[in-house]
């Protein structure tokens, strides 16, 4: 018989849908996803061992542009400022969090786009400071110019604009590969 499409007149079921929808858009546009799915250099490991927090972090890597950090919290504890390495600094935004209430969750989670810092984690040179939502999976994209969000955006990565940073700095250096890092 045929799906039960009925079922979506239930706020639940329209946001699970919506989730999925989402999910699998975010997945066919990030290349970093699929691109190279079966060569172990595209995929790196930055904390796989944070049991007592239960917090898995790793990077995607694809054949041109920065990666997605991916950060999934299997926790029911929200951890606020929760500090992430990343390879490179620039501003990192949210280009997919799973606990966004557009999706029926808490809505926890950053909201804007996120400068690194100067501070050591995970064994790179620059980290980010998030907001991790509980029971949840969060994926961010870096960019040297500062995302910004159109005004009544849902919070998906085709909801953000790209504007300068706000701050004049030098001409930043061309991303580095990831032979290069």
């Amino acid at each position: 018989y045929s799906l039960d499409w009925h079922l979506l007149q239930y706020d639940v079921h329209r946001k699970l849908q919506r989730f999925f929808k989402t999910a699998n858009n975010f997945y066919l546009r990030e290349r970093a996803l699929w691109e190279r799915n079966n060569l172990l250099p595209d995929f790196e490991w930055l904390s796989s061992d944070d049991a007592e927090h239960n917090i898995l972090i790793f990077l995607r890597w694809e054949d041109a542009g920065p990666p997605l950090l991916v950060v999934s919290n299997f926790s029911p504890v929200h951890h606020k400022d929760y500090r992430v390495g990343v390879p490179f600094g620039g501003y990192w935004f949210c280009g997919l969090n799973t606990d966004a209430a557009e999706f029926g969750g808490s809505g926890l989670g950053d909201t804007v786009a996120i400068k690194t810092s100067r501070v050591p984690a995970h064994g790179q040179i620059q980290s980010l400071s998030i907001d991790l939502p509980p029971m949840s999976t969060v994926i961010y994209r870096c960019t040297r110019k500062n995302p910004v969000r159109k005004p009544g955006s849902s919070g998906t990565a085709t909801d953000i604009k790209l504007q300068k940073a706000s701050k004049p700095r030098t001409k930043p250096k061309k991303l580095p590969n990831k032979s290069e890092l």
